[in-house]
């Protein structure tokens, strides 16, 4: 039951569906009749503690991502440039020949190029992105608005000071 929902208003939904259309439901391993008045609360506690452990569960998750980019570490993928070192605890550290292609991105788009020249740019030197794809306009402009190059995280809106080189 605790899989099949986690929230007690989609659980309740999706058995009054299933009742509108002439389906009953039964679970084998609970061995309960969820017809009966006893059977439809005990459903509804199952469906009320599923809702609670996943808020619980994303409670944690949130608190341990704050920490980890309260302590200078990043959440989620390493951008292009950087590579993660053995350890996850550890900052990620520079490509020196990606770090100095970023850097002449940046520059660049200083001197007034468009993101699509700059992919044009950056494609014949043989760069791909992290998901082993060319670059796009839009990666170009996603990499140069991307605030991990300036040595921050943001993480819901709070900056942290990063323990990468920027």
């Amino acid at each position: 039951i605790d899989r099949w929902a986690r929230s007690s208003a989609v659980q309740a939904e999706a058995l009054r569906r299933l009742g509108n259309a002439k389906i009953g439901f039964v679970s084998i391993t609970e061995n309960m009749d969820y017809t009966t008045p006893h059977g439809k609360w005990m459903l509804t506690m199952m469906g009320a503690n599923s809702e609670l452990s996943s808020a619980l569960i994303g409670i944690h998750v949130k608190k341990a991502q704050r920490q980890r980019a309260e302590s200078g570490l990043p959440l989620g993928d390493i951008p292009f440039g950087y590579v993660r070192d053995n350890s996850p605890k550890q900052a990620p550290v520079t490509v020196p020949s990606e770090a100095d292609a970023i850097l002449q991105v940046f520059e660049m788009r200083v001197q007034g190029e468009s993101h699509g020249a700059i992919a044009a740019w950056i494609n014949p030197k043989g760069f791909r992105t992290r998901t082993g794809r060319m670059f796009t306009e839009y990666s170009i402009r996603d990499m140069l608005s991307n605030r991990f190059y300036t040595g921050v995280v943001v993480y819901q809106g709070d900056e942290f000071p990063w323990r990468h080189q920027a």
